[in-house]
């Protein structure tokens, strides 16, 4: 199945372009998979399924849980952007290794 024909991904790209995951979201993705007969066993409801079921199962959502279900969400709609670091992470290896001398040793600044 094309990512363009996956309602449940596409669930997933509109929670992610709000920029945050809220109960609400988490809601929302869990009522798609109950209701659709076979979101649980094809991608990405496979993915989604078993953190889905750990956040409610004490019935409270956490900052942790909305934290993990976030990343699992961006792995989903961006899974490319995994695998590289952020720019941010870039540039402060960058800005790191522009302190040191050849020695190894940090420079004052």
């Amino acid at each position: 199945m094309r990512r363009d024909d996956n309602d449940l991904f596409q669930l997933c790209q509109a929670i992610i372009s709000c920029g945050e995951l809220s109960e609400d979201s988490i809601r929302q993705l869990s009522e798609y998979i109950n209701n659709s007969p076979n979101a649980s066993e094809s991608w990405p409801g496979n993915l989604l399924i078993k953190p889905l079921q750990k956040v409610w199962k004490d019935g409270v959502v956490d900052e942790a849980e909305l934290e993990y279900l976030s990343e699992l969400l961006e792995s989903i709609v961006h899974p490319v952007s995994r695998k590289q670091p952020s720019i941010e992470k870039q540039i402060t290896a960058t800005q790191s290794v522009k302190k040191q001398n050849v020695t190894g040793e940090k420079l004052t600044t």
